[in-house]
C-alpha cells in the first residue's frame, strides 16, 4: 500500500469525523512495536460493531515517539495479519503498509478495508496487528473488535406437502425448510408443531411433533421433516397448523417465533350414476325411469345439475336438464325420466351428462351412460310383467271386472226372483 504522513493536528481532525460513528477502546498504555514505534491501542473501526460477513474499515495510529533532536526510525512496515476472523476485503488487496522512516514525533493513520468472517463468534475478538523497522522482526499487538449479530433472523423458508394432498386414512409428509439469514451460526433450533386441537385431523408419526438442528451457519438452509398420519374419518378440508420455532445466538441469547402453515386433506367425490327404478319399458310405449346420483365419497358434492339426452331405441320426453343441488357424503338424489321407447328389446344406454362442485369450488364434469332394459312382449308374458307393467291401468282392470260380474249377479239374481 501507499502511505501518507500526517502531523499531530491533521490526525485530530482527521479523527473527529468518526467519534460517534466509530469506536474507541482505550487501553491505556500505548504499545511499543519494533525499534520502539509505539501503535495506539484505542482502535477505530466502521460500522461499530461489526456484523460476522460483513466489510468494515479499520484505523491505526501509527508514530515515532521521540523527541527533538532523537533519531529517525527507518524502514518501518506494518500489516494487519490476515488470520480467522478478519480477512482483506479484497484478497487481491495487500494487508501490509510500507511507511519508511518516521521522524521524531511524525505519525501516520493507518487504513485497511477488511471483512468479518460469518463464522465469526459475537463478541469480543482480537485482531492481530504487527509492526517491524529496519533490522527488526514483526512484532505484534492485538487489537479488540467488537463483533456483533444484528438481527439473527431465522426463517421457515418453505414448507412442502408431500403429497400434495393428503387423502384420509392415509401417511405424508410436511418438510420446512429453515434459513439463517443471519450473519452469524445459530443454535439450538427446535421447531414444534401443535397437532393438540381436536379439529386437526393429522397426528404425527415416528417423532412426537418436534425436530432440532443443533446449528445452522451463517446464511445456510436445513429441512426437518415430519411424518403424517391422516385418519380414515378425516374430512376434506384446509387446515391450520401451529408452529413454534426458537434458537439461540453464539452468545446464548434465545429467540422464539410463532406462526401458522396450511396441510391441504382431500378425498375426491365419487359419484356413481344408475337406474334406481322404472317401469317395465316396451316399443311403442311411454314409461318412467328415474336414475339415482349417489355420492359414494367422503365428501360432499354442491350444485349438481345433470342432463338426459335422446338416444338409439328412446326419446326424452321430460325436460332434459335437471338440478339436483347440493348431495352430502353417502347419500343420493334422483331424477325422473319420462322416455318414449322404440327399442323393440333388450339394452338401451341413457347418455347423462353431469356437473357439480367439489368442497374446494373445483368444477368437475362427467359424462355416462345409463342402462335401461326394454321388454319384448314375449319377456313380458314369460316373466309375468303384465301387472307390474300395467300398474294402475291393470289395476282399474280388475275392479271393472269386479263391477260387472256384481252387476251380472244382481241382474241374474233379480229376474230369477221376479219369476
Amino acid at each position: 500500500m501507499n502511505w501518507k504522513i500526517f502531523s499531530l493536528a491533521i490526525v485530530a481532525v482527521f479523527l473527529l469525523p468518526f467519534a460517534s460513528a466509530a469506536n474507541s477502546t482505550p487501553t491505556g498504555v500505548p504499545t511499543f512495536l519494533g525499534a520502539s514505534v509505539l501503535v495506539s491501542k484505542a482502535t477505530y473501526y466502521e460500522p461499530y460493531p461489526v456484523s460476522p460477513g460483513t466489510l468494515f474499515n479499520l484505523w491505526v495510529r501509527v508514530q515515532n515517539p521521540g523527541k527533538g533532536s532523537d533519531p529517525a526510525i527507518n524502514g518501518v512496515e506494518c500489516k494487519v495479519n490476515s488470520k480467522f476472523p478478519f480477512y482483506s476485503a479484497d484478497p487481491k488487496d495487500s494487508l501490509v503498509w510500507n511507511i519508511g522512516s518516521l521522524g521524531p514525533e511524525q505519525q501516520v493513520i493507518l487504513k485497511f478495508n477488511l471483512r468479518a468472517d460469518e463464522n465469526a463468534v459475537p463478541g469480543d475478538n482480537d485482531l492481530l496487528f504487527s509492526c517491524r523497522s529496519a533490522g527488526r522482526d514483526w512484532t505484534p499487538v492485538k487489537l479488540g473488535i467488537a463483533v456483533e449479530v444484528r438481527n439473527p433472523v431465522l426463517e421457515i423458508a418453505s414448507v412442502v406437502q408431500e403429497p400434495t394432498q393428503f387423502s384420509p386414512g392415509s401417511t405424508g409428509k410436511l418438510v420446512f425448510t429453515l434459513e439463517n439469514r443471519a450473519d452469524a451460526v445459530l443454535r439450538n433450533i427446535q421447531l414444534k408443531l401443535d397437532l393438540s386441537s381436536a379439529d386437526l385431523p393429522l397426528s404425527p408419526i415416528k417423532s412426537s411433533g418436534d425436530a432440532y438442528f443443533a446449528k445452522l451457519s451463517a446464511r445456510e438452509k436445513g429441512e426437518l421433516t415430519f411424518d403424517m398420519l391422516v385418519p380414515p374419518s378425516a374430512k376434506t378440508g384446509v387446515y391450520k397448523i401451529p408452529v413454534s420455532l426458537s434458537y439461540e445466538d453464539e452468545l446464548g441469547n434465545g429467540y422464539s417465533r410463532d406462526s401458522t402453515v396450511s396441510a391441504v386433506v382431500y378425498a375426491p367425490p365419487q359419484m356413481m350414476v344408475s337406474v334406481d327404478r322404472s317401469d317395465v319399458l316396451t316399443a311403442g310405449k311411454q314409461g318412467k325411469v328415474f336414475i339415482a346420483f349417489t355420492n359414494r365419497g367422503l365428501s360432499d358434492v354442491k350444485r349438481l345439475s345433470a342432463k338426459i339426452s335422446d338416444g338409439d331405441g328412446f326419446q326424452v320426453l321430460s325436460t332434459a336438464e335437471n338440478y339436483l343441488g347440493d348431495i352430502n357424503s353417502d347419500d343420493f338424489e334422483t331424477v325422473e325420466v319420462s322416455l318414449f321407447v322404440t327399442s323393440t328389446g333388450g339394452i338401451i344406454k341413457i347418455p347423462v351428462k353431469y356437473s357439480f362442485l367439489d368442497e374446494f369450488n373445483n368444477m368437475n364434469t362427467k359424462s355416462e351412460l345409463v342402462d335401461a332394459r326394454v321388454y319384448t312382449t314375449e319377456e313380458i308374458t314369460a316373466l309375468q310383467l303384465g301387472v307390474a307393467t300395467g300398474g294402475l291401468n291393470n289395476i282399474l282392470f280388475g275392479l271393472a271386472a269386479v263391477v260387472v260380474l256384481y252387476l251380472l249377479y244382481r241382474h241374474f239374481f233379480k229376474r230369477k226372483k221376479n219369476a
